[in-house]
């Protein structure tokens, strides 16, 4: 596989990385009783999503060792817990 391949790749993962903060901001910044929660904390959860069908990929293409994408899979899970636990609690 050509390297720019691989460079696209990770540079799609970092770009949906820093969307994933963004909108994690913009929720924790967001008056608690905001209509916006909802739909911020869903496309979140898109982003999450959408990164681990990334990662999905770069391991197929052996971008990454195994343990590298077991460590990245695992913290992805841990910050799909949190953003679910976080629309639990919405009233």
């Amino acid at each position: 596989m050509p390297s720019h391949v691989r460079a696209a790749l990770g540079a799609r993962m970092l770009d949906a990385i820093f969307d994933l903060l963004d909108l994690t901001l913009r929720v924790a910044f967001e008056p608690s009783q905001s209509a916006e929660i909802p739909a911020l904390l869903k496309r979140c959860n898109q982003h999450v999503t959408f990164l681990r069908y990334l990662l999905r990929i770069a391991l197929e293409r052996r971008y990454f060792a195994e343990g590298q994408h077991t460590f990245a899979i695992e913290k992805l899970d841990e910050v799909g817990r949190v953003l679910g636990g976080w629309r639990r609690s919405l009233p």
